[in-house]
């Protein structure tokens, strides 16, 4: 009788070794990546480490960037990064100075401050990848959240309970998968936010998100993306969306006057039949066209700061305070650049504006830098809070973007 000899399962500890650097360093980097995207994002289930999670981030990104250094492929290849990476860390210390920051706030900007550096620092290909897997696992969550809020507005007995974000300004019932703010209770259909704090918040992101899939839009999780993005009925939001079509045809050297057009038509469109369905009475025409209505020379929707506010803000620019700030005692629904600009002054205004400037910067195609930079200035018009690393990481991936026309014109076929 012949007996077949088993397979060889033998293992020797070198072969731990032979583990690809480069594959863990990713791996690393994308649990730090992962972890920053979505705490800065604050989804419910994540805000009890809102103040905790660059820490934790911190340590992956620094294990990755250790074994990288031994890679024979290294992940971490952008060499243009000293002038965003000091500015980033000045910045954010400078905010903790001139606010009321304890030792733990300004060891969190340190580390917030590292996991910066090490984005800018990673390689734009694999930044944009990550991005990508980013908009993916979204549209995933999103699709559940969606289907389960409808569910909800159709009458479904779903089981939620009252929870408290901070102090008492922020009330929801939470039903897992969806938010619903307490404030909203009145109305027939509240706005969606998922499980993120505001839905202006999920609007952004979304929208910023949707920027680096320029060319991609067809693809099903973007189409999930940009319906989730119109159910937040966000004004901001709808903006950033419009800016940024205009902004990715003209980045693809698309004919914009046909398509602008179109787009103009579509919109021209919505907004008469929000007018006149149900006399008026919905949600686009209430939450959207009545804030874009002129009253007394200002927009209606123009409602980020309070008239007591607005007082505080033309005496602060005629004192010493422009150059560095002054605390804010409530800024309970106090938001946008002139929030910003009181807080940071001019001095903090500079440096954000040197950060971002740096930080986009893109020799190969000046097209994505600037569409990059046009939205990031909606974003501080609307409410300053550009270094949101959720907004801000989708930013700099648009600008990191090469057309291929671009690359063709850098990099000619022989």
């Amino acid at each position: 009788m012949k007996i077949r000899r088993l397979p060889n399962f033998s293992f020797r500890a070198e072969q731990l070794y032979l583990i690809e650097r480069r594959t863990l360093a990713i791996f690393l980097f994308s649990i730090g990546f992962f972890i920053s995207f979505f705490a800065s994002f604050r989804p419910w289930f994540l805000w009890k480490i809102e103040n905790t999670y660059m820490i934790m981030a911190s340590l992956f990104i620094i294990l990755s960037m250790l074994i990288d250094k031994y890679s024979s492929s290294p992940i971490y290849t952008n060499k243009r990064i000293i002038a965003p990476s000091i500015l980033a860390f000045i910045f954010l210390l400078y905010q903790k100075v001139i606010g009321e920051a304890s030792f733990s706030g300004f060891v969190g900007s340190f580390f917030l401050a590292y996991v910066f550096y090490a984005t800018f620092k990673l390689d734009s290909s694999l930044l944009n990848r990550l991005t990508t897997i980013i908009t993916k696992s979204l549209a995933v969550f999103l699709v559940i959240s969606i289907a389960t809020f409808i569910l909800y507005l159709l009458g479904f007995p779903f089981s939620g309970e009252n929870t408290l974000y901070g102090e008492d300004f922020y009330t929801f019932t939470n039903y897992r998968f969806f938010l619903i703010d307490d404030r909203a209770l009145s109305m027939l259909i509240p706005r969606f936010q998922s499980v993120f704090l505001e839905p202006s918040h999920l609007g952004t992101v979304l929208a910023v998100l949707l920027q680096t899939q320029r060319g991609k839009w067809k693809k099903p999780y973007n189409i999930v993306l940009f319906i989730a993005l119109l159910l937040t009925f966000s004004l901001g939001a709808y903006v950033y969306l419009v800016a940024i079509i205009f902004l990715n045809l003209w980045v693809n050297r698309k004919k914009i006057l046909v398509k602008g057009l179109i787009v103009v038509g579509i919109i021209a469109a919505t907004v008469v039949g929000s007018i006149f369905y149900n006399d008026g009475d919905n949600l686009l025409h209430n939450l959207i066209v009545l804030r874009m209505e002129i009253e007394d020379g200002e927009l209606a929707g123009n409602n980020r700061t309070t008239l007591d506010f607005d007082k505080e803000f033309d005496s602060y620019l005629d004192s010493n305070d422009i150059w560095t700030g002054r605390i804010l005692k409530d800024d309970v629904g106090n938001s946008g650049y002139k929030v910003f600009i009181y807080r940071n002054g001019i001095v903090g205004v500079l440096l954000l504006v040197g950060l971002v400037v740096t930080a986009f910067r893109n020799k190969n195609d000046r097209r994505t830098e600037l569409a990059a930079l046009i939205v990031a200035t909606l974003i501080f018009g609307v409410d300053g809070f550009i270094m949101w690393y959720c907004r801000f990481v989708p930013m700099l991936a648009t600008s990191k973007q090469q057309h291929q026309k671009a690359a063709e014109e850098k990099h000619p076929k022989p």
